[in-house]
């Protein structure tokens, strides 16, 4: 085995170990949302704590996009948030 392989399998088992453990926030880990009447994706960037660009992106949709009832959009692990300096 490589010294490439172990470090992955090492990476992965932090991660599998840190999102059982719930240590990731939400915005962190994927979600989907399915598009209720009047949502808009400002107001979903907020709720999920992310950005109305993230969404956008991995959505393959424009960020002015027109949402309809019942679409399901994957939410992107992009923080919203400023980090500390």
């Amino acid at each position: 085995m490589s010294k490439h392989s172990r470090t992955v399998r090492a990476s992965g088992a932090i991660l599998a170990a840190t999102t059982t453990l719930g240590l990731l926030t939400p915005a962190a880990q994927a979600a989907t949302h399915t598009v209720a009447s009047g949502d808009t994706l400002w107001q979903i960037s907020r709720q999920y704590g992310t950005t109305v660009s993230a969404i956008a992106a991995a959505n393959g949709i424009g960020e002015s996009s027109v949402l309809m009832p019942g679409q399901e959009l994957v939410i992107s692990g992009e923080s919203a948030g400023t980090e500390a300096v």
